[in-house]
């Protein structure tokens, strides 16, 4: 009888819910005016009680009076309810746990490398933001334009700002990959405005982004190749990130193949 009690209690039901319970199994039923005198409550609260009871699967209503449920039903039913609990606090942690992570991440950059969270990354709300600091630095560029990307689909955004900076004698290029009509045709554009496009040599790369002088930086990595998701996008003009950055995209700009439009690889002679 204790295990009964202990099993009960430690699957969910409260204590007094396990006395009545046992209570009902013993007799076979229990009603309102029983429930009022073992849980010493009035009518409208013994109601209450027994009703809660029904909803965890404990109790079933006959009339009026409630059975006690097959046992079965009553492990399955407040194992549920105890797994739904568990899963509530489950997701609770893991979202205390990712903000301890952001938290502590600045409190250990500031105090172990003496650097402001700031000044390494400003986090941008949305891939609309990141276009739009995209445009503004490509607006502000005085040397070069580094772009590396995957099909350019969102090619439309910048190249008015990319025109621009190609009259001012920027010197732009662009690191992508043609899969298809659409991204050969973003390719061909940008060679007859000037820039240099080539071809990335890996088959998929889940960055994402454009550096402005060797001084500004906007990225984001996506998560699929799909790219249906992504981690949020970031700014930066730290120079240890941007050095990084700067060499990666030089190793695989000497690794790419340059780009060559249709009809100029038509004219090529045998």
């Amino acid at each position: 009888m204790d295990e009964l009690f202990t099993l009960l209690t430690k699957l969910g039901a409260s204590r007094k819910e396990a006395e009545v319970y046992l209570k009902a199994v013993d007799v076979g039923r229990m009603d309102v005016e029983a429930a009022s005198s073992l849980l010493n409550l009035d009518r409208a609260g013994a109601q209450a009680f027994l009703e809660g009871m029904v909803a965890k699967g404990l109790l079933k209503p006959r009339g009026e009076v409630y059975e006690p449920s097959e046992p079965k039903t009553v492990a399955y039913s407040l194992l549920k309810i105890k797994v739904e609990e568990v899963n509530a606090q489950l997701q609770s942690l893991h979202g205390a746990a990712s903000r301890l992570t952001t938290l502590l991440g600045q409190y250990y950059a500031e105090r172990r490398l003496g650097v402001e969270p700031g000044e390494l990354l400003k986090p941008l709300e949305s891939l609309e933001a990141m276009e739009a600091q995209t445009v503004d630095m490509i607006s502000s560029a005085s040397s070069e334009v580094d772009i590396f990307t995957a099909s350019f689909g969102w090619l439309d955004k910048v190249s008015e700002v990319l025109d621009a900076a190609r009259s001012r004698g920027v010197k732009v290029r662009v690191l992508m990959k043609v899969v298809d009509d659409s991204s050969r045709k973003a390719a061909e554009r940008l060679v007859e405005a000037g820039a240099e496009v080539r071809i990335q040599k890996e088959p998929w790369y889940p960055l994402r982004g454009t550096i402005v002088d060797g001084r500004r930086l906007v990225f984001l990595v996506w998560t699929t190749e799909r790219k249906t998701k992504h981690y949020r996008p970031h700014y930066t003009e730290n120079e240890g990130l941007l050095k990084v950055f700067k060499e990666a995209f030089e190793e695989r700009w000497r690794e790419a193949t340059p780009f060559k439009p249709v009809a100029e690889r038509c004219l090529k002679p045998p």
